[in-house]
């Protein structure tokens, strides 16, 4: 191997061509590539200092073909094609403007001090640079691409015809080209080109290995994609003219399948046809590496053949595009195959990707006969209703993955619908597959359209219900508020909801009973009621195609009870649409509780299901809790709490041995039973209730404090005090948070609350932290690159610092205010912005991926700063430098198992709640990860369970 510093000019110089093997991708530099090169180019053209701009390596490998004696030396280029071809279509626009301009004048100074003068001619250029001018055909060109890319090169450099379906991107670099040498200063564009420089990496043939350099080149992901990088895994280790057959029989034509499905199509592919065949998903970031490892695996097992796999990945890839375009079943005319393609079509509706590896292998299945079309559709039916009652439940769609990767495990092919069904009911806590106790409930109470996508998706398939054998639903349609979400409701509004109008509109407006389907969204607007019905053809309720709507118009009036009976009525229908599965109710019965242990939607369900005495307990509390006068309940997932007013009161809980009792007995409660235990917060106290004898030994202390507590102030709180804070907003301030969260997280499906003691978080791809105020919330954000957000955004928001923003909700339109400077760091997070040297972003991923594969694992992450949090407390701390990150474990140093030995013990500062001398330590080798990972194991283990 030969590698020096070489001008990148030079390269093309001499009888030579560089030729792209068929195994790389397309040419697919974007316009910000194009900018970026061209902005460095000029800045090197104008800057008489600089010498040289260094863009990169250019590896090849010489072909030895037989050229039929001619002198064009010819290599095969093994990384480098998109800024060569790049390069080469700047050459030929920069051609073609001194065509038509005249050559170029350039003054030059030699070593001596003397002007001199060169000229720059487009002949010169092309004979130099562009083409071999001694031969003729595909050898005059000095650099050949792939198939779907190399008529419409050849076009622009040797003015062959374009070709009837000429490369998008290609044409897009030559126009890009064209337009900025207009108003250029070609001076100042050639005097850049020549201060390009590259690394030159020529191997030998027989004694470098390709594919290993190949690899290393491209180790970080970022050049190409996963499925480029199995491609020429696949391909670069065949004989040329295998590679050729392979290349054209099946992998070219897999490729095309995709073409129309999404830039990113393919790759999907790849991971889900990795996790059919293996049963473990990927990383995303590691799908060639996995590949890899099946791909020997399977060799060393099976001896499988290239041919045998790519043909067996070609086979799957016609199954997959079904899933991802399910239209391409229409016009078969088969009934069987049109309630397929219009079941897959539904389901790609609510966007469950997670499930593709699973009904891939139906799909397989379907093809081999081992189940039928009508049961493919029960089978894609039975996931869409598990997916979409999980989702209008608002249970995490973290667990989804390892529940689609490992079901296919629990089918019985003799009775395949039915296992799949048993195996999704034995799901339990949050991967369970909601009842019809739960689901109807959820779904008339809950705030539907907050999830847009869900919220159409049901909407249309509801809509069909009504009507379906002749309504075809487009996607011109939207969703309507029957009642108005405008909070400045108009008089006759005002007047049919009555004296309360502004709590019924805010408790009902975005439920599914108040939505419907249509066209004329902004003609109907805000308008009265008995306008919007009678409003012209065919915007009018009346004259509505969309029989849903109406079946409104037929309603005298619009209130709170009309939105509730409409919400009851589309529930009834949609639990037949979204069905539990279809097993006789003995069964259903006895999968319930089947393991030993039942499901709890919420703490007031687990606690009216525990066994006597226990039951008798609670029971009896919650009674004499009940006759306070001003008594108010909330139910949360792992408590009850009972308040006086705004003021917490008592906190019941359960582990299922006693009932967990917190209470605020203020900080000097006098004389009190002896099994109190004060809490941190001095004005908290608990104890566990295991019989009545012992309720009625505590209830005199309960009596006393109730009376007290008009006289305390909220101080601390328990744990999970603060849900019950933000369910206490009222007026102005409730509606403003809710305004805030229902727009947050609709702007990214990576979003979602995570209340700890002190704060909400929200977390990435933008991080927001909301706190408790005096009756309102305050939403702090931390963009991560603030000088590149525009100085208009912060106008409304209060300087904390440079990184720390804040802004008050006092009232919906503050929401509404600062969702523009949200959206802006959203898309800084998502653009990835380069803060990290390349060895600590790796390191990050590594660590990031260990979390992920921890269930319940929420992520809170800053410019500088990521946190871990599992049960509302955060287990990991990772503090991030230029250099290096600094990790922290929520675990006490002497007490981990650590036989490496590595990591040190963090004394110093330790944080609020955390146990003296925890482990720290300094990381920047992603290799420390894998020693890492036992660690981290243990700390999750010691806090996963619920805190109490």
């Amino acid at each position: 191997m030969i590698a020096e510093a070489t001008p990148l000019l030079k390269i093309f110089e001499g009888s030579k061509q560089f030729e792209v093997p068929i195994y790389q991708r397309p040419y697919a530099w974007t316009e910000a590539d194009r900018q970026q090169l061209w902005a460095d180019l000029l800045r090197a053209g104008r800057n008489t200092r600089a010498n040289a701009h260094f863009v990169g390596s250019v590896v090849y490998i010489h072909s030895g073909k037989d050229t039929f004696g001619s002198s064009v030396s010819r290599a095969r280029l093994i990384d480098g094609q998109q800024r060569l071809t790049t390069i080469m279509l700047l050459l030929a626009a920069l051609a073609e403007r001194l065509k038509a301009d005249g050559d170029l004048i350039l003054k030059v100074t030699d070593d001596e001090g003397y002007e001199q003068q060169e000229t720059i001619s487009a002949a010169w250029l092309e004979n130099t640079y562009v083409l071999n001018s001694t031969v003729t055909g595909e050898l005059r060109f000095k650099l050949m691409l792939t198939q779907s890319d190399r008529a419409t090169l050849m076009h622009y450099l040797g003015q062959i015809p374009l070709p009837e379906e000429p490369s998008k991107n290609v044409q897009a670099a030559m126009d890009f080209f064209r337009r900025q040498l207009q108003s250029a200063a070609l001076d100042d564009v050639f005097v850049g080109l020549r201060k390009l420089q590259v690394v030159n990496v020529q191997l030998e043939q027989g004694k470098d290995d390709p594919q290993l350099i190949f690899e290393s080149l491209n180790s970080t992901g970022k050049d190409l994609t996963q499925a480029d990088l199995i491609r020429n895994y696949i391909l670069m280790g065949l004989p040329g003219p295998k590679q050729k057959e392979v290349y054209e029989h099946f992998w070219f034509p897999m490729e095309q399948l995709f073409k129309t499905a999404g830039e990113d199509a393919f790759d999907r592919f790849v991971r889900d046809y990795l996790t059919r065949k293996t049963r473990v998903i990927p990383n995303v970031t590691k799908v060639y590496a996995e590949f890899k490892k099946y791909r020997q695996e399977e060799e060393e097992a099976s001896a499988l053949s290239t041919d045998a796999l790519v043909q067996d990945m070609a086979e799957h890839a016609k199954l997959y595009v079904k899933l991802i375009e399910p239209q391409r079943l229409k016009g078969s005319g088969d009934k069987a195959q049109e309630a397929l393609m219009q079941a897959l079509t539904d389901l790609d509706a609510v966007e469950v990707r997670v499930s593709y590896p699973f009904l891939l292998e139906a799909l397989w299945d379907h093809c081999e006969g081992e189940l039928s079309t009508e049961g493919l559709v029960q089978l894609v039916r039975l996931v869409e209703s598990f997916v979409v009652r999980r989702a209008v439940c608002d249970i995490k769609t973290n667990p989804l993955n390892r529940i689609f990767s490992q079901l296919s495990k629990e089918i019985d092919k003799a009775d395949y619908v039915p296992s799949v069904g048993r195996a999704l009911l034995r799901l339990r806590d949050q991967q369970r597959f909601p009842t019809d106790d739960e689901f109807l409930p959820q779904l008339v109470s809950r705030p539907l359209y907050n999830s847009r996508d869900l919220c159409k998706a049901m909407l249309v398939r509801l809509e069909r219900d009504f009507s379906p054998k002749e309504l075809s639903v487009t996607e011109q349609l939207t969703i309507e508020h029957i009642l108005p979400q405008n909070e400045d409701l108009s008089a006759p509004w005002r007047a049919m909801l009555g004296d309360h109008w502004q709590e019924v509109q805010a408790r009902l407006k975005h439920t599914i009973g108040n939505l419907t389907l249509t066209g004329y969204n902004s003609e109907l607007g805000d308008l009265p009621f008995e306008k919007k019905k009678t409003l012209e053809s065919p915007k009018g309720y009346e004259s509505s195609k969309m029989l849903m709507t109406r079946d409104v118009a037929k309603q005298e009036k619009w209130d709170g009870a009309s939105i509730m009976a409409r919400g009851e009525q589309l529930g009834q229908r949609a639990l037949a649409l979204w069905a539990m599965p279809d097993l006789q109710a003995e069964e259903l019965q006895s999968l319930k509780y089947e393991g030993g242990k039942k499901s709890f939607n919420d703490a007031w369900e687990r606690l009216q299901g525990l066994s006597s005495p226990l039951a008798n307990v609670f029971a009896e509390l919650d009674s004499r809790l009940g006759q306070f006068e001003g008594v108010t309940r909330e139910v949360n997932k792992r408590n009850v709490v009972y308040r006086k007013g705004k003021r917490y009161f008592i906190e019941l809980s359960t582990d299922d041995t006693a009932l967990h009792v917190w209470a605020v007995l203020g900080a000097a409660p006098g004389n009190i039973h002896p099994a109190w235990i004060q809490g941190k917060n001095e004005r908290w106290w608990k104890l566990n209730l295991t019989n009545l004898a012992d309720l009625d030994g505590v209830w005199p202390d309960l009596l006393a404090a109730w009376g007290r507590l008009p006289d305390l102030t909220v101080g601390g709180k328990p744990l999970s005090s603060l849900q019950g804070a933000i369910a206490a907003l009222e007026g102005d301030a409730k509606a403003a948070f809710e305004t805030f969260e229902a727009e947050l997280l609709n702007m990214s499906s990576t979003l979602e609350r995570n209340v700890t003691q002190f704060y909400i978080g929200y977390g990435l791809p933008v991080e927001v932290t909301g706190l408790m105020r005096d009756g309102y919330m305050q939403v702090e954000v931390r963009p991560p690159d603030p000088d590149r957000i525009p100085p208009e955004l912060y106008r409304e928001w209060e300087d904390r610092s440079k990184e720390r923003r804040a802004l008050n909700l006092h009232a919906p339109a503050d929401a509404l205010r600062a969702m523009p400077l949200l959206r802006a760091v959203h898309r800084q997070f998502v653009e990835e912005i380069p803060y990290r040297r390349p060895n600590v972003r790796h390191f990050m991923r590594e660590l990031r991926d260990v979390f992920a594969d921890l269930e319940g694992v929420t992520v809170q992450s800053s410019k500088s700063t990521v946190r871990f949090v599992v049960n509302g407390v955060d287990i990991a701390r990772v503090y991030i430098n230029l250099e290096d990150v600094f990790l922290m474990l929520r675990h006490q140093f002497a007490t981990l198992h650590n036989p490496d030995g590595i990591g040190q013990v963090k004394e110093d500062g330790p944080i609020a709640n955390w146990p003296d001398a925890h482990f720290g330590a300094y990381f920047s080798d992603p290799a420390e990860v894998e020693r890492l990972k036992p660690l981290i194991q243990q700390t999750y283990e010691a806090h996963r369970a619920p805190v109490q």
